[in-house]
């Protein structure tokens, strides 16, 4: 079925669906790393061509969020990190 719900175009969806994201990442990963969060799911989505294919593209959009949130700790665990005099710096 190809039907984008109740949204006319990509640019209405990412509109509506902005702030919303933004916030779901801001609670998960914190302010700073939010916004490139929100870019990725986001340019992931419209790359794939998914906004035109899926019936529900918020609940797509909001797994692919989770999916990216599950990534970023995966990642995290595999840096290497420092302690310097009491905190501790991750290394990229």
């Amino acid at each position: 079925m190809t039907s984008t719900g109740s949204f006319a175009s990509f640019d209405e969806f990412y509109r509506s669906q902005n702030r919303r994201l933004f916030h779901y990442f801001r609670r998960r990963v914190g302010r700073e790393e939010a916004p490139d969060l929100v870019q990725q799911a986001f340019t992931g989505m419209l790359r794939c061509g998914a906004f035109e294919r899926v019936e529900n593209p918020e609940a797509y959009l909001f797994r692919a969020a989770r999916n990216l949130v599950i990534n970023q700790a995966r990642e995290k665990k595999r840096r290497p990190s420092v302690v310097y005099g009491g905190a501790q710096f991750g290394l990229k």
